[in-house]
């Protein structure tokens, strides 16, 4: 099966939406690599007018990616996807299409492969999500009654079986229904039903915020994390330190951290703390836990990193990393998977893969290493 992504240079709601950053990567990155990874797709097809956005989809460096060029009638305010799915069915051959529209990027490999499946019982399949919602509906004078519950006998939302709603994150047909019908869904008509926070599609500005926090959290870690690299003050720590009389500094590192260290330890993954600071106290800390390494003065992570990665033969993607502040940029661009406590400064959590959410210092490693242990 192929898929058809159409992305318009155009967008009056958010200019040049389909390739705006969203949660560290282009709007249109995160379907298309979930249509990358499933082995139900063999070709994605994207389907554009505008350069920019080519070069955009180029650079992801997905292997399954044909650009196709969007004819400029198709490409107006008031084209229609039918449109374009009847200008790439004229152009090119396929036996069977999975439409995927951008603006849904919660979607998953998961979701893909599972409607496919569905697929083999209809002649068209679209994704719907289920909704537990009590609907009205206005007569012609003006008074509303329940459309899809009895006022005599309102059901509890754990017994109403709801209804289903499209949230155009993808719809699949054959080459043969759509030159017939010339639309995206005929025949027997089946199909997948997504989670209900999938319902959400980037259409308007205030949708952007919400899909965005949810796509942070929906992220998860490659199963062959090898390393666990982690920023100190602000991380392990909270970063506020305590002078006694003496000048001595004292800080507070999470107990439930430090059993999570054990785990990570017992499951073969290599661990390091890294820091910016000189303190005697980060070293004694990690030598309790029995860490790999501990890297102190560093004024280049991603340096001081990289003998590390090579005496124990592990690459940059294999990598898992949790910091807070500026200082930890860097080395996040090039770690697999990568983490911030909750009150991380707003640059690092705009980039990282998950925001804890508890707050540096306070069991947020520990919550980052049993998000890494649960997925391997």
């Amino acid at each position: 099966m192929i898929a058809l992504v159409p992305m318009r240079g155009g967008s009056k709601s958010i200019p040049f939406k389909n390739i705006k950053e969203i949660a560290g990567k282009p709007l249109c990155w995160w379907s298309i690599s979930a249509l990358q990874e499933s082995e139900s797709i063999d070709k994605i097809y994207v389907s554009t007018d505008s350069e920019k956005i080519k070069e955009t989809v180029k650079s992801f460096g997905f292997d399954k990616i044909v650009i196709v060029d969007r004819d400029e009638k198709n490409a107006r305010d008031t084209s229609s996807t039918e449109d374009v799915l009847m200008e790439f069915a004229e152009n090119n051959d396929f036996e069977d299409i999975m439409l995927v529209q951008v603006t849904s990027p919660l979607i998953s490999k998961e979701d893909i492969e599972g409607g496919v499946k569905e697929y083999k019982n209809y002649d068209s399949v679209l994704s719907l999500v289920r909704q537990k919602r009590f609907i009205w509906e206005e007569s012609s004078n003006g008074s509303v009654l329940p459309s899809n519950y009895n006022l005599s006998s309102r059901p509890r939302r754990q017994d109403f079986n709801g209804h289903l709603v499209e949230n155009g994150a993808f719809y699949i047909t054959s080459k043969k229904q759509l030159m017939k019908y010339g639309v995206r869904l005929s025949g027997k008509i089946g199909h997948y039903e997504m989670c209900e926070e999938t319902y959400i599609e980037i259409d308007e500005p205030h949708d952007w915020n919400n899909v965005e926090t949810m796509l942070i959290k929906s992220r998860k870690p490659s199963k062959d994390i090898k390393m666990l690299i982690m920023d100190c003050d602000g991380t392990l720590t909270n970063g506020k330190a305590t002078y006694d009389n003496n000048g001595d500094i004292t800080k507070e590192f999470s107990m439930r951290d430090g059993m999570g260290h054990k785990l990570m330890r017992e499951a073969g993954i290599k661990q390091v703390i890294i820091s910016g600071s000189l303190e005697e106290l980060i070293q004694k800390r990690g030598d309790k836990l029995q860490l790999d390494h501990v890297i102190l003065d560093s004024h280049d992570k991603v340096t001081d990193i990289k003998p590390i990665l090579e005496k124990h033969n592990i690459s940059w993607d294999n990598v898992a990393y949790i910091g807070d502040d500026i200082n930890d940029y860097d080395i996040m661009k090039k770690c697999g998977f990568t983490a911030c406590p909750n009150d991380a400064l707003p640059k690092i959590k705009k980039i990282v893969d998950y925001i804890c959410d508890r707050n540096g210092g306070d069991a947020s490693v520990r919550e980052f290493m049993d998000i890494i242990l649960d997925n391997r």
